[in-house]
C-alpha cells in the first residue's frame, strides 16, 4: 500500500509540469490543500492593465473576492489588489482602505514568475500570504484559509 502511494503521488507530482505547460494563463482554476469550499482563478479583466489583462477571483464559502494585478517599480512586490467588494475608505491613520495583498507567481519549478497574462502559460503556483489574516481579522463572518500555495488544476 505504501509503495502504491508513492506511485501515485510522484506521478501527481510529474504531471503538474505538464498541466502548466498546456493551459493559458486565462480562467486558470487554481486549488489549496486544506481550503475546502475554496477557490482561486485567473479571470480576464474587462479592460486589461499595463500589468497584466488578468484578475484574480477568490471564492469563499460565503463570499467572492476580485483582484486586479499591479507591479511597483523597480525591486519589490507583486499586488493584488482588491477590486471587489470595494473596501471602505479608511483615515490617514487606519490602514483598513488599504487593498493591496502581496502576491507570488511560481513554476512548476519554484521559480518566481513574472504577473500573468492570458495567452501566457499559466503559474503552476500562486502564494497569497496574507489574504487568510484579512478573512479571519477583518471579516463577518470569520473564515480560515491557511497560508499555503494555490496549485493549478487545469483551465477552460
Amino acid at each position: 500500500m505504501r509503495k502504491a502511494l508513492m506511485c501515485a503521488a510522484m506521478l501527481q507530482i510529474s504531471a503538474a509540469p505538464a498541466l502548466a505547460a498546456d493551459c493559458a494563463g486565462a480562467n486558470a482554476r487554481y486549488a489549496m490543500a486544506g481550503a475546502e469550499g475554496f477557490s482561486l482563478a485567473l479571470v480576464p479583466r474587462p479592460e486589461p492593465r499595463a500589468w497584466s489583462d488578468l484578475d484574480v477571483v477568490l471564492k469563499t464559502p460565503t463570499r467572492q473576492f476580485r483582484f486586479g494585478l499591479t507591479a511597483s517599480n523597480g525591486y519589490s512586490y507583486t499586488y493584488a489588489v482588491q477590486e471587489q467588494p470595494p473596501l471602505p475608505a479608511g483615515d490617514d491613520e487606519d490602514d483598513s482602505g488599504d487593498a493591496s495583498q502581496r502576491i507570488y507567481f511560481f513554476d512548476s519549478k519554484m521559480d518566481v514568475t513574472d504577473l500573468p497574462q492570458g495567452k501566457a502559460p499559466a503559474p503552476a503556483m500562486i502564494f497569497l500570504p496574507d489574504f487568510g489574516g484579512t478573512l479571519w481579522y477583518g471579516s463577518d463572518p470569520r473564515e480560515f484559509l491557511p497560508i499555503a500555495m494555490w496549485r493549478l488544476q487545469g483551465c477552460g
